[in-house]
């Protein structure tokens, strides 16, 4: 569920299935493990899925079907076990990350989360940004920030809520000592402050795609899809195709954000549908200056942007998972 590469070279994998992380040298060969199923100190729940982060000198690995964290030392032994304080208004807080002075990064979703209502309408979540000092004793809340869009589709006595086509969720990263919104709709990134102030918004120019220019073949492949799938979901998602869905006047721009090493913001653009090839980052800098636009293989899932290298997962054609380390070179 996630990888890093640690300062000395060694590289540490979150490995969701045997709810342990597993060392590794820069060249591969296996070194330790630490870890096990369980709700016990240093232990990970059942669908806890791992991520993992580095803060004041200690790797932390998330715990989140428990709302903690556990903290190790460089040798791995487990210094301490901290969870979450949980508020009535906030009892499922989701970590995003760690700011530069310990502060943990979460989003709350407003109510009760729940999804609801009539048949044919859209409808969508908020969330709001929570801060947690770095033992995770809460801070603050503030503002409030739209979720992706879920289309309320009722089939006979069964309802579900597929998300429109061509809409994101919205992305929210550390980002030094301030904390990055971004909605993947348009060509523009908040930087808030710790305190809830909007301190800075970068925008630069892309142009947008019309969703009714790409809807066609988007429909086609995911009704083809739909062949590989199980009986209840070819018959919601079939009805749901059918139907004349209020679609986003443009699809989105991206999908993802990933601040690098240096403090480099990359953007992952947005797959439409027929376009093939490598995946594609366009990159900035916090005052919106243009970087350049960088291709990843596709199919790697990248979980970190080093200095001169880029740690991701891939799987080959029976599904199997191998994290790899690729370089990362300028071009000329």
């Amino acid at each position: 569920s996630d990888a890093l590469q640690l300062p000395d070279g060694r590289v540490v994998v979150s490995n969701a299935g045997s709810n342990e992380l597993r060392v590794f040298d820069r060249d591969g060969r296996f070194l330790t493990r630490v870890g096990r199923a369980g709700s016990g100190p240093g232990e990970f729940a059942a669908f806890s899925w791992p991520r993992l982060f580095r803060s004041n000198g200690e790797l932390l690995a998330t715990d989140p079907d428990l709302s903690r964290l556990h903290a190790f030392d460089s040798a791995f032994a487990l210094r301490e076990t901290r969870s979450f304080t949980i508020t009535p208004d906030i009892p499922r807080p989701q970590l995003r990350g760690i700011l530069d002075d310990g502060t943990w990064l979460a989003i709350a979703f407003d109510g009760s989360g729940a999804l609801r209502g009539p048949p044919g309408s859209v409808i969508g979540t908020t969330f709001s940004l929570a801060l947690y000092d770095a033992r995770g004793g809460f801070v603050r809340r503030f503002g409030s920030f739209a979720g992706r869009k879920r289309y309320v589709n009722t089939v006979g006595e069964t309802t579900h809520f597929p998300h429109l086509p061509f809409t994101v969720d919205a992305v929210v990263r550390p980002y030094g000592q301030q904390i990055l919104v971004f909605r993947g709709d348009r060509p523009e990134v908040e930087l808030w402050s710790v305190e809830g102030t909007l301190e800075t918004l970068i925008r630069w120019a892309r142009d947008g795609v019309r969703s009714a220019d790409v809807y066609p073949e988007y429909r086609t492949q995911a009704i083809a899809a739909l062949a590989n799938a199980s009986e209840r979901d070819r018959r919601l998602y079939g009805a749901f195709y059918e139907k004349d869905l209020p679609l986003p006047e443009y699809a989105a721009l991206y999908d993802d954000v990933i601040i690098d090493a240096e403090r480099r913001i990359w953007l992952h653009r947005y797959r439409l549908p027929g376009e093939s090839g490598a995946e594609r980052w366009d990159v900035i800098d916090a005052t919106g200056r243009w970087l350049g636009t960088a291709t990843s293989p596709r199919g790697l899932e990248i979980f970190e942007v080093g200095a001169g290298h880029v740690v991701g997962r891939v799987r080959d054609s029976l599904g199997v998972e191998r994290i790899v380390l690729q370089s990362l070179r300028a071009a000329p």
